[in-house]
């Protein structure tokens, strides 16, 4: 019995450290567990052995078998030993393979799961979408060995997807997939669901339309959707036709959306920084609108509407100068500026002529050329029709060194500006036509202080040296002095070389001169192609002298000839040339020389009936002849009650004017009835002989 125990223990042994083994390595705690099989069939081929080396200590033994059989029976046992020895080496080493492996797992799925925190980490700048976008990809590809990785943004207005970010493709493969139809594939499917998709063999579409394979065979599609906003979506890509599984789809699936969401924010945040920012540039708008409308109204109400309100405008849309041009008969015309405008070109003045023609907004761009060939904008001018009664007329904004880019806001505040420009250029004419109006009455009242000793032989230049003070800058005058045999010779002028004018004579009924001569009427021609017209009507040589004193500004927009009369006699033509003068101010000239004309052809007559009242006797006064002489003053005077009437019928003119006006009715109707009442004592006196000298009688008229 005693020899047995060894044999015992070591059954036991084996048996106790088998069983250890399997619970320390918790053999059976769980299903999949490599190597078990291998280590209990090895455990129970040990366990067998250590029994049977018991067995084979009992003294019955060598009696069970023949004596031939024990050596075999030997080496049956040293094989099973081998063989349990290999099998529990064989199921420890896959039990270590099996954990190795599962820890390898573990680590592998602890990285993935680590990518959303990563990409928190890592994003937690200030990154632009784009430079976020790929951070989140390469995060991504780099956890997935082979696999090349792309995100697509949603562009419906174009109904494309537009390539964003892209790791692991090839410059053709972007090329292909930079932008990418809208059509019925995987990644439009992935979308349009909501859900992850995995596909097989990935096909692009070639610029012609055409689908193209590619040498992808695995894909996984992860959509970029928050909600109702579906962003895009993140295409994984590989080469192994099954490289991808629902495993990566539950773990990347996170990631997608926080990758949407992310995008969503940021694209919130940008939407809200430029809300903001269009929010602060509408309150600086608004405050500089403000300004600038309460300076324009202070332009309108000054001395010089046009220049102060241009220059009231000068930074709108960052212009360095604001000009006011229009149309005048085809011709460009500059009303005014906040600066001087030198060194124009004809091409660019052509190219005004024509913006302005069209009337709508336009931008001039002029070009030059650097030293090294290189082209750029040396000046931009944004051209903007304005309401003009008196024509087409524009709003010029110049700036230099980059054109004019408005938008629809811009544009409409400039409209808003073209239209005060209008009422600028209106409030000028009217300033214009006011001071015209006064220098006028001033004119007229002048004329109306007779002279007895004038003759207009004796100083022709008289009438012109009245309305001189009164005419638009740059016009120019000529007198014409009446011959006996009907011809005009010019004899004194006004800003005209007296070398043009020397020899100058008029033939009887010559162009409108002539016929005003004839007519004893004044004559008007308005525009430039009227006084072409006139011009044309002149002798050959008188026109070649008219072209040259016109000289470089063409032809004037105004011409009036004015006949001097005397004793009803026409004695000269007062003939002059306007080279500016607006629609609006045409009839308050024709109406001005009228009236002067008329008033200096009184001032004459009443010049010439005291020179014959002083030269004649008493006697040879015929009662008969000095009642017509007077009943043309009186129809003289009338004329100058008339038009004075219909002046002050005009509602536009202001109270200073029409006070004049009135002075002027008063005192021709004042001297009209005065000229009647010595009417009537002509009539008279034929019972009754006036004790007054002829010298009295004149001073009485």
């Amino acid at each position: 019995m005693l020899i047995l125990l060894p044999h015992l223990l070591l059954s036991i042994f084996v048996g106790l450290i088998l069983v250890f083994l399997a619970f320390r390595l918790r053999f059976f705690s769980g299903e999949g567990i490599s190597g078990r099989i291998s280590f209990s069939l090895g455990g129970i081929l040990l366990l067998f052995v250590a029994v049977w080396q018991g067995i084979k200590s009992l003294p019955a033994y060598h009696d069970w078998f023949l004596a031939e059989v024990y050596p075999i029976i030997d080496a049956a046992q040293f094989v099973l030993v081998l063989i349990g020895i290999a099998l529990v080496t064989v199921g420890l080493a896959l039990y270590a393979d099996f954990w190795q492996s599962r820890r390898e797992n573990i680590e592998t799925r602890e990285q993935r799961l680590a990518i959303l925190n990563n990409l928190q980490r890592d994003t937690r700048g200030p990154y632009q979408l784009m430079s976020l976008l790929d951070i989140s990809v390469k995060e991504i590809v780099a956890h997935l060995p082979e696999c090349a990785g792309a995100v697509f943004l949603l562009n419906r207005n174009r109904r494309q997807f537009v390539l964003a970010s892209g790791v692991g493709l090839t410059r053709p493969e972007q090329a292909a997939l930079e932008y990418f139809p809208l059509e019925r594939n995987i990644v439009s499917q992935a979308i349009d669901v909501g859900e992850p998709l995995l596909g097989g063999e990935f096909e692009v579409i070639n610029r012609s339309g055409k689908l193209q394979t590619s040498r992808f065979n695995s894909s996984l599609v992860l959509p970029l959707v928050l909600g109702m906003d579906k962003i895009g979506a993140i295409i994984l890509l590989s080469e192994d036709s099954r490289y991808f599984s629902y495993q990566e789809i539950r773990y990347l699936q996170p990631v997608a959306e926080w990758l949407a969401g992310k995008i969503k924010s940021a694209r919130l945040e940008r939407e809200l920084s430029s809300t903001r920012s269009e929010s602060e540039s509408n309150k600086a708008a608004k405050s500089d609108l403000t300004t600038r409308i309460i300076g324009a109204a202070d332009a309108l109400v000054s001395g010089d509407p046009v220049n102060a309100f241009c220059s009231k405008l000068v930074g709108l849309a960052t212009a360095k100068s604001v000009h006011f041009v229009g149309l005048v008969n085809g011709q460009l015309q500059f009303h005014g500026g906040s600066e001087a405008l030198a060194d124009l070109s004809e091409s660019y003045k052509t190219a005004l002529v024509d913006a302005v023609d069209r009337n709508k907004p336009l931008i001039i761009n002029q070009e030059a050329t650097t030293d090294d060939g290189r082209q750029y904008v040396a000046f931009s001018t944004l051209v903007f029709p304005m309401m003009n009664l008196q024509g087409k007329s524009a709003l010029l904004l110049r700036r230099d060194g980059t054109p004019f880019k408005l938008n629809d806001s811009e544009l409409k505040t400039v409209e808003m500006y073209a239209h005060l420009g209008g009422l600028a250029l209106q409030q000028s004419d009217t300033h214009r036509q006011d001071l015209t109006r006064r220098r006028g009455f001033q004119t007229i009242l002048g004329l109306m202080q007779f002279d007895r000793e004038g003759r207009f032989r004796d100083d022709p230049g008289f009438l012109l040296d009245k309305l001189k003070k009164l005419l638009p800058d740059g016009s120019i005058g000529i007198t014409h002095v009446r011959n006996n045999d009907g011809s005009m010779k010019a004899v004194t002028g006004l800003k005209v070389d007296p070398e043009q004018i020397d020899g100058l004579e008029i033939l009887p009924g010559e162009g409108t001169i002539g016929l005003a001569a004839i007519q004893g009427e004044v004559q008007f021609a308005y525009g430039r192609n009227a006084v072409a017209k006139v011009v044309e009507t002149f002798e050959p040589s008188t026109r070649d002298r008219l072209y040259r004193m016109f000289g470089e500004r063409g032809l004037p927009r105004f011409v009036a000839a004015c006949p001097v009369q005397c004793m009803e006699r026409v004695v000269g033509v007062v003939t002059l040339f306007i080279f500016e003068l607006n629609e609006s101010e045409r009839g308050e000239w024709e109406r001005l020389l009228t009236l002067a004309t008329s008033l200096y052809s009184m001032r004459l007559t009443v010049a010439e009936l005291h020179r014959l009242g002083v030269t004649l006797d008493g006697e040879e006064i015929n009662r008969n002849n000095t009642g017509a002489v007077l009943n043309r003053l009186n129809n003289h005077f009338s004329a100058i009650i008339g038009n004075a009437e219909l002046a002050i019928s005009r509602p536009e003119l202001g109270g200073d004017t029409v006070e004049h006006l009135r002075s002027i009715v008063i005192e021709a109707e004042q001297a009209a009835g005065y000229l009647k009442d010595s009417l009537g004592t002509t009539s008279t006196s034929e019972k009754e002989v006036s004790t007054k000298t002829k010298e009295q009688t004149i001073d009485d008229l």
